[in-house]
C-alpha cells in the first residue's frame, strides 16, 4: 500500500541519516542494500509524489558520491 506524503518524507530522513555510514562501504553487499532501500522508497511512494522522490533520492545519492553529480559533498535541501 503506497505511504502518505509525510511517510515517504520520513523514509527519506532515515535513509538520509544512514546512506553516509552505508556510502562508506566500498563493498557489494552495501551497494545492493542501498539499491533496495531506495527501490522500496519509491515503490512506496503514490504515483504523484514519485517525481519528488526519485529527486530527492538523486540529490541524497549524488551528494554522498554514491552516484556521478555536481552535488556531492553539498547538503540536499528542503523536503519539497
Amino acid at each position: 500500500m503506497p505511504r502518505t506524503r509525510p511517510e515517504i518524507e520520513e523514509a527519506l530522513r532515515v535513509f538520509a541519516s544512514n546512506l553516509p555510514a552505508l556510502a562508506e562501504v566500498t563493498d557489494p553487499l552495501a551497494e545492493a542494500a542501498i539499491e533496495r532501500l531506495v527501490s522500496a522508497i519509491l515503490a512506496d511512494a503514490e504515483p504523484e509524489d514519485r517525481g519528488f522522490v526519485r529527486e530527492r533520492l538523486t540529490c541524497l545519492l549524488g551528494s554522498a558520491g554514491v552516484i556521478p553529480s555536481d552535488n556531492e559533498d553539498e547538503p540536499c535541501v528542503g523536503s519539497g
